[in-house]
Order: structure tokens, then C-alpha cells, then sequence
């Protein structure tokens, strides 16, 4: 992005070049899993807005310069669709996160105070990566990364320091503008809600502390900055200050993260692809083989028994093959769970139905991973340009 702000626009073969990298680079993360959409859409539009308040060659070029860069989104977006498709499809229209059997805001601070606290500890408190205490919405095992060391403050002091140097980049803006939107997440329900209403993609959004890696990229800046101090003060005994202290404050990380978490997990809420596969359930040879399990809840994200206490109807001590249920196997049948007749989010507060032994033929192509129902004419046609898409980038690439 940066390279094409900072080129006069034009199709010359080095626009081109670096468009193609740029689309790359958002297809990669857009396919990278629902965490980049925690982050980098408010990056990529702060540094967009940034462009078009602050222009650097005239008003026109920078709003054809963001053109061309949305259109490098957009075509991602398209070269993604197999999968972004089938997501928007099946989950984001079916099966929503937010409905009754889920938490709808989980992850909200309702005051100022607890807030900064627990952002301000998750930066400089080992206790959440040894012992994984702390604030509720930041201790869990998934989110002691945000740790960037107690050493990390000098630095950070001192680089708060530097604010003349920074304000004059708009990518510091940018990324402003992206602490203050995930800030909003953590703080109220009325962002998220109003993101959902706009981007259905969005409807999977339910953990809003996760999107706390754009406060530790905000506070990288500010840590970079005061090394630098340091190394461009032009002392020798100044840079080997800085060099003393970034190797101890690199030591602290490392001594902190060979710690073992303390955490105790209940193996039935939170099992690993090791207990599913070997331990915690029953499963046929040919899941039992791809370590991987074959209930409907576990394949679609939803492994958290205890977050859903009443719409499940399997029995998670018997094979898929042993339900309680005469007729039936002990597996959701996905053909009514994502089928046509399923909308808003029906079986997040209904029971879920079971898979009938009359339909065997399908079942055992599900449990193969196989496909077992017709994709809507609509995702067809998507896909068709999605691969048209991608004979275009490619011949481009040529």
C-alpha cells in the first residue's frame, strides 16, 4: 500500500507488479482464519482515510490511488470465494454465533476503569502468561500473547516522547484510528452490533478481546520509537545502553515464555484434537485416523459444550454409530442444521436434530468428508468468476 500511496498513479508495469502483490497479501490474510477480522479492516480503512484527509500529491491522485487499492481488496475478495462463500453461506447466514445458545457480547468491559487495567496488565504482566491470572476477559489461554515485557515501559516512556515525529505518518494514524475501533469493541456492544448489521461476515464475532493484537501493534510503535532514541543519539555509551537493555528485555520474554501455564483445563469443555481423537470420544477408524472428530459441534467451531447447554442431542460417551435414540445416529444431520428451511439462526436455540439411519448412504459420505448436498446455484456462480478471477491474476502475473 504504502509503495503505490507514494508512486504517482499510473498502469505502468510497477503499479501493476505491486497491485498483484497487494491483492496476494489480502488473499493470504483473508484466508488466514476469523482473527484478521479483528484487526485489519480498521487498519486498512484508518490508512485510507488517512490518505484522502491528508493527501500527498492533490486530492485526485489520492482518491484514484485508493480506488486502485480497493479494487485489489475487492478482487481478493473475489479470488477468495470459494471459501469466503461458503462461509457467508453456511455459517454467517445459518448459523449465527450471536444467537441464544451463545453469549452475545462476550468480552465486553462496562467501565473505564476495569478496561484500562486489564490492557494496561496484559502489556506488562508476566502473571497472565505463568500463571494465567488477571482480568476474566484477558486470562484465558488464548490471549497471554499480548505480553510484551515489564522492560518494555522504558522504551515505551521514552518514546512518548518522540510524538512530533510520529503524528507526521499516517500509517500511525491509521493504526490510531484501529486502537480506538477495537477500544469500542471491548467497551460498549453498539460497535459490534453495528458491524454485524452491516458486514454478515462479521456475525462470528463473539471474542473481542482477541482483536487486542492492534493495541500491542499501537504500543510496538511507541517501544520502536524509543529505542531509537537510543541508537541514532550517535553516543556510544547511549546505543550500548539501548543494547543492553533491549537483550534484557528480550531475556525477560524468553525466561516468561518458557513457563508452563498453570491453567487446569476440564478436559469434557475444552478437549485437544488429542483427546477427541484417542481419549475423549468413541469415533469411527476412519476419523479416528485423521485425528480429527465427527460431531457436527466440534467440525463447525462450536467444541465449547458448556457454552451451549441445550441444543446439542448427542451423546459424547458413545460413537457416532451408538445413539440413544432408536433409528438415529449419535450426529447431527447437517443436511437440516444447513439446509434451505434453516434461517437466523433457528437450531441455536432449538434442538438439534439427529442424523436417520434411513439416510446411510449420506452419512457415511459426511463422516469421509464428502460433499452430501448440492451447493446453491448462486455460490456456483460465484465460484465460476472466482476462477475466472484467477486466470486474469494470473495471466497478469505473465
Amino acid at each position: 500500500m504504502e509503495k503505490l500511496f507514494a508512486r504517482p498513479f499510473a498502469f505502468d508495469r510497477t503499479n501493476v507488479k505491486t497491485s498483484l502483490w497487494l491483492t496476494l497479501c489480502i488473499f493470504l490474510l483473508g484466508n488466514g482464519g476469523y482473527f484478521w477480522l479483528q484487526y485489519f479492516p480498521y487498519i486498512f480503512l484508518g490508512r485510507l482515510a488517512a490518505e484522502l484527509i491528508c493527501p500527498n500529491d492533490g486530492r485526485l491522485q489520492a482518491i484514484k490511488k485508493v480506488g486502485l487499492i480497493v479494487f485489489c481488496f475487492i478482487a481478493a475478495v473475489l479470488l477468495s470465494w470459494p471459501h469466503l462463500g461458503g462461509m457467508l453461506e453456511f455459517e454467517a447466514s445459518k448459523f449465527l454465533r450471536n444467537g441464544n445458545g451463545f453469549i452475545p457480547n462476550y468480552g465486553i468491559i462496562w467501565k473505564n476503569k476495569p478496561l484500562f487495567r486489564a490492557i494496561f496488565s496484559s502489556f506488562f504482566d508476566e502473571g497472565h502468561v505463568i500463571k494465567g491470572v488477571g482480568h476474566w476477559a484477558i486470562g484465558g489461554i488464548w490471549e497471554f500473547s499480548n505480553f510484551i515485557g515489564t522492560m518494555a515501559l522504558i522504551p515505551v516512556v521514552i518514546g512518548l516522547f518522540q510524538c512530533k515525529r510520529i503524528f507526521r505518518s499516517k500509517i500511525f494514524w491509521a493504526m490510531f484510528f484501529a486502537v480506538l475501533i477495537q477500544f469500542a469493541f471491548v467497551r460498549t456492544h453498539v460497535t459490534a452490533d453495528l458491524l454485524r448489521g452491516a458486514f454478515p461476515i462479521f456475525k462470528s464475532l463473539t471474542h473481542y478481546w482477541r482483536g487486542s493484537a492492534t493495541f500491542v501493534l499501537f504500543m510496538t510503535i511507541w517501544m520502536a520509537l524509543g529505542y531509537d532514541v537510543f541508537f541514532r543519539s550517535g553516543k556510544k555509551w547511549l546505543m550500548y545502553l539501548g543494547l543492553f537493555l533491549m537483550l534484557f528485555h528480550l531475556t525477560e520474554i524468553y525466561i516468561v515464555y518458557q513457563h508452563r501455564l498453570d491453567f487446569t483445563v476440564d478436559p469434557l469443555h475444552n478437549p485437544s484434537i488429542k483427546d477427541i481423537g484417542k481419549e475423549y470420544i468413541h469415533i469411527p477408524d476412519i476419523c479416528e485416523k485423521q485425528c480429527v472428530p465427527c460431531e457436527l459441534c466440534h467440525i463447525y467451531g462450536y467444541q465449547y459444550m458448556g457454552i451451549i447447554p441445550g441444543p446439542l442431542s448427542v451423546d459424547l460417551s458413545k460413537s457416532v454409530y451408538e445413539s440413544s435414540q432408536a433409528g438415529y445416529y449419535n450426529m447431527h444431520n447437517i443436511k437440516l442444521l444447513f439446509g434451505p428451511d434453516t434461517k437466523k439462526g433457528y437450531y441455536m436455540d432449538h434442538k438439534w436434530p439427529l442424523w436417520p439411519k434411513s439416510d446411510k448412504a449420506d452419512f457415511e459420505k459426511f463422516i469421509r468428508y464428502k460433499q452430501i448436498f448440492p451447493l446453491p446455484d448462486r455460490l456456483k456462480f460465484m465460484n465460476m468468476v472466482s476462477m475466472i478471477c484467477w486466470l486474469i491474476y494470473g495471466i497478469l502475473w505473465l
